[in-house]
């Protein structure tokens, strides 16, 4: 403070100096120093308000520059909008980061050409950049996070295909600390946006696992706070993340119910999606879903009503009505080759006896027939399947009414045969494009219209294309033993015993034994899922009981009880005489034997990775696997969680029951136990649904009270003839 005290001091009057002279040095010093501090005070409080002025300044900016992004969204002019967001990028808030994203994914959603150059623009590229900073500065300050931006730039990254994984994980991080300040429609739209982009990135979709599992407990408690709009949302995103939260969907759907009536075609069709996707069934929510569909049939979009009936069917649920109306829109739109086969394989999944299915199948059939060489070889597979299950062989799941109708006159009908003609000549032109699943439908589809009644039983006449593209197939089969997935394995072998004719010598023999050894192969490398295992299990166990003189355990059709005895039984069926190995494959389910394995593997896969999800499915078909943990040391590894270890002696597991082996039952019921006698049954009960009909339910009713008397079939040991 020197310089300013004698520059104080060279202003004094002379008088004043003098005065110095006199020993007033001490006050005149006080005086300056406070002189001093005055003027640095006044300093530092302007330089407060011009601070204050400043942020007050940028306060204002924010808003203008969200009017300047806004009004040039309007224009519809992506080069202008992309030039306004460069000119201010530097100067803008998370706010107006999110604006921009949100109006550039509104632009480009309806847009196609601005879509596809969004990704190539340079100044995409910048944005994100900023975006990336503004994120990592959010809520670091105390202050919260604009949680509504943060909605925002989820949403809009999804729409707009951007799978930024830096910004997703900030978002997620931010969004999971103050989920308590998102609001319904906030949370929603965010969770909607992480499931889009899982869809495209497996990092994203690997690390938003934990985020949902926290939301799903935050919604949990306030599910009557959200719409119904935000309901769909929430199933969907859900859903397609694979995060099949089975109490939670359980609260949607009794959310959901009595909104139904209020929701749109899509929202309709996006609920149906979810649930089939999840696979979490709801009986009440789909009958509702089905009647009000049905009512406004002619409304939806084909792929709507795809999507609706393949939900239903992965669920097991049926409804007529619906089924009807769709066939109706069916015939009157002009369907893609994927649709029309994903629709009529929809339809024979649930009820493939059902006449209303007949129906459905029989009214597409010459539109598929006119399409046949430009399915793909999975739609040209899943169809032909899809046919067979419906009109030829397979009639071990047949109730005793579905059996005794007289169904000739639709599995010999011209439709029928011309269009199994031409998918077995269609696809022997074509036979290496076909991935090993799709082969093994392929050929599952030709067994059973070769042995049911399409071509008049067996090969001959007019089946005998057919007969000769098995032949084909086999070789073909006998070829890609080596790259086979299980679940091509396990339908191979459950229908190559089946085969007869021309093709059943030699070359059935070498695709048979090339198969099981590499059956075991994969089995000892822990390739099938426990699932599968068990249909394995069943396939050579049938293979074994099928052949005279090939063992007293395999005579009677013994299930392996662990992996490494499922191994050697795969090794020992290949070293027996398989000429003489021969099955029936009208006992065969193929339907539920098709259900049963992709089952299994669709509740594995996620949109593009694997999910580690341990929930199980609430009704549907097929049963529920999780990859279970392999035990250390010799023990043998278990098939599934039921059989965890090697069971007491002379205990097997068959069909999900304990057995007794060496125990058996005269017969399997009679009216001393309590089976009613010549199907006489008491009326049922008035709550029972319309839509069900009063074949299936005496069929049930009927099987049920003979498995409480002890009749139940699995229980005692036929798994030779018997699917599930």
């Amino acid at each position: 403070w020197l310089k300013p005290f004698w520059l104080y001091l060279s202003r004094l009057p002379l008088k004043c100096r003098l005065c110095l002279q006199d020993g007033s040095m001490t006050q005149v010093a006080q005086d300056a120093q406070d002189h001093v501090q005055t003027q640095g005070r006044a300093q530092r409080r302007g330089d407060r308000t011009l601070a204050r002025a400043r942020q007050a300044a940028r306060r204002r900016t924010f808003p203008l520059i969200n009017s300047q992004i806004i009004a040039s969204a309007d224009t519809g002019d992506l080069e202008l909008f992309m030039s306004t967001v460069e000119a201010y990028l530097t100067q803008m808030n998370l706010v107006n980061l999110s604006t921009a994203l949100h109006r550039l994914a509104k632009m480009a959603i309806s847009d196609a050409e601005a879509m596809a150059s969004l990704h190539q623009h340079p100044v995409l590229t910048s944005l994100m950049g900023t975006l990336r900073q503004s994120l990592q500065q959010a809520g670091t300050g105390g202050a919260p996070p604009q949680c509504q931006a943060l909605s925002n730039i989820a949403w809009s990254l999804a729409t707009v295909r951007i799978a930024d994984e830096p910004s997703m994980r900030r978002i997620m991080e931010l969004a999971s600390s103050h989920i308590s300040d998102l609001k319904p429609f906030e949370l929603s739209s965010l969770l909607w946006g992480l499931a889009k982009l899982g869809e495209i990135s497996p990092e994203i979709h690997g690390c938003s696992g934990p985020f949902f599992q926290v939301a799903a407990a935050y919604i949990g408690e306030r599910l009557e706070q959200f719409s119904f709009r935000c309901l769909v949302m929430l199933a969907w995103a859900f859903a397609a993340s694979q995060q099949s939260e089975v109490t939670l969907f359980r609260g949607i759907a009794a959310q959901m119910t009595p909104q139904v009536y209020t929701a749109s075609c899509h929202e309709l069709a996006t609920v149906a999606l979810s649930f089939g996707l999840a696979g979490v069934r709801q009986d009440k929510l789909f009958s509702d879903i089905a009647q009000k569909a049905t009512a406004r049939v002619a409304d939806f979009k084909a792929q709507e009503l795809v999507d609706i009936l393949s939900s239903f069917a992965r669920n097991s649920f049926f409804h007529k009505g619906f089924l009807e109306g769709a066939t109706a829109v069916a015939e009157r739109t002009d369907l893609s080759g994927s649709q029309l086969s994903a629709f009529l394989c929809a339809a024979a999944q649930a009820r493939p006896r059902h006449q209303a299915t007949w129906s459905a199948v029989l009214a597409l059939l010459p539109r598929c027939h006119t399409l046949v060489d430009e399915f793909t070889p999975d739609e040209l597979a899943s169809l032909a399947l899809a046919v067979a299950t419906c009109f030829c062989g397979g009639k071990a799941s047949a109730s005793a009414e579905q059996r005794d109708q007289d169904s000739s006159q639709n599995a010999t009908s011209p439709e029928v045969i011309a269009f199994l003609e031409a998918v077995a000549t269609s696809a022997v032109l074509r036979l290496s494009e076909f991935p090993s699943l799709a082969l093994a439908r392929l050929f599952a589809s030709l067994v059973a219209a070769g042995s049911g009644s399409a071509f008049g039983g067996g090969y001959g006449g007019g089946a005998r294309a057919s007969a000769e593209v098995c032949g084909v197939v086999v070789s073909e089969v006998a070829q890609r033993t080596g790259n086979i997935e299980p679940i091509a394995l396990c339908l191979f072998l459950r229908t190559l015993p089946c085969l007869r004719g021309v093709d059943s010598g030699p070359r059935r023999c070498q695709a048979l034994r090339a198969l099981l050894a590499e059956a075991a192969r994969q089995v000892d490398s822990d390739g099938f899922t426990p699932a599968q295992a068990q249909v394995l299990s069943r396939a050579v166990a049938g293979l074994l009981g099928s052949v005279p003189g090939a063992g007293t355990a395999a005579a009677r059709g013994t299930a392996a009880r662990s992996l490494q005895e499922l191994a050697a039984m795969c090794r020992a069926a290949g070293a027996i005489e398989l000429e003489t190995a021969s099955l029936d494959c009208a006992d065969l389910d193929l339907c539920r034997e098709v259900q049963e394995l992709t089952g299994d593997a669709r509740k594995g896969r996620a949109a593009p990775q694997p999910s580690a999800r341990g929930s199980t499915r609430s009704g549907g078909d097929g049963a529920t696997a999780n990859d279970q943990s392999q035990a250390s040391g010799p023990a043998p590894r278990a098939l599934c969680p039921l059989t965890p270890g090697p069971l007491a002696p002379g205990i097997v597991i068959k069909n999900t029951f304990l057995h007794v082996q060496g125990c058996s039952v005269s017969t399997p019921c009679d009216a001393s136990v309590g089976c009613p006698a010549g199907g006489s049954l008491p009326p049922p009960l008035d709550i029972i649904p319309p839509e069900v009909s009063p074949e299936k339910l005496i069929a049930f009713r009927t099987e049920y009270q003979m498995f409480r008397a002890g009749g139940a079939v699995g229980a005692r040991g036929e798994l030779a003839s018997s699917i599930m």
